[in-house]
């Protein structure tokens, strides 16, 4: 956690050093984040054949034989939880046009996932809470609106480095129960993340003289699922508000 705090400081002290104070800016944005799947997952349970297996990926404890009847009791499915992203931005005009904007970013994302047995009379949660290291490299297409106004389309790639990892479980019984809160290890057989990520980001905004309003889709396109098993694998998605002050 401290060796990622300090490379972060050493790339944004890094970037303010070479470049003007004109060209850095503030970024702050809300995140909705989930998880997507390739595949309905319970088509991918009569592949498991390795019971130990099954249980790492599940956290169900010891799997039975029939294991490929769960779906026929259990309802899982994944929700939106909300995070943030906070950080600095450096944007280079190629002419009046194009841009080039690079960030480095904090970011929290996550997922929630809810398993129903029995209808809705037992009900088990997961909360995953991430925090990542996030380098958005945009390229954005300027439009001017006049008055110092420019409406923009952006379109790159990104790269993400987790650093910290926390679950919340917890079961309920018609509404009532309680949980526990751990911390994850990355790409461990316990749990269903990866640390690294990357993929396309596309967004669109409007510059009104140093304020920047933009909204940013990412599609993340690594297969976050550390277990090896075919026809199974995550990819995030994140859906982002952003805030941006130029100096």
């Amino acid at each position: 956690m401290r060796q990622i705090r300090m490379y972060v400081v050493f790339i944004l002290l890094g970037i303010s050093g070479t470049v003007s104070a004109q060209e850095l800016g503030l970024q702050l944005g809300i995140n909705s984040n989930n998880l997507s799947f390739n595949t309905e997952l319970f088509d991918v349970i009569p592949l498991i054949t390795d019971v130990d297996q099954a249980s790492d990926i599940f956290e169900i404890g010891d799997v039975e034989d029939g294991i490929s009847l769960v779906g026929d009791i259990l309802d899982l499915r994944t929700v939106a939880d909300y995070g943030y992203n906070f950080g600095l931005t450096y944007e280079y005009d190629i002419n009046d046009i194009f841009a080039v904007q690079i960030a480095g970013l904090i970011s929290k994302k996550g997922y929630k996932a809810r398993v129903d047995l029995i209808g809705s009379l037992v009900r088990g949660e997961v909360d995953i809470d991430l925090m990542y290291f996030d380098v958005p490299l945009n390229l954005k297409y300027k439009i001017d609106l006049g008055n110092d106004k420019n409406m923009y389309l952006s379109a790159g790639p990104y790269f993400s480095y987790g650093f910290s990892a926390k679950e919340k479980m917890g079961v309920k019984v018609l509404g009532f129960g309680g949980g526990l809160e751990t911390d994850l290890i990355w790409g461990g057989n316990t749990n269903l993340i990866k640390r690294t990520d990357y993929g396309a980001v596309a967004g669109v905004g409007i510059e009104l003289g140093k304020v920047d309003l933009g909204l940013q889709y990412r599609l993340g396109l690594a297969n976050m699922n550390p277990i090896d098993v075919d026809g199974f694998e995550l990819r995030q998605r994140t859906l982002s508000v952003n805030v941006g002050y130029k100096f």
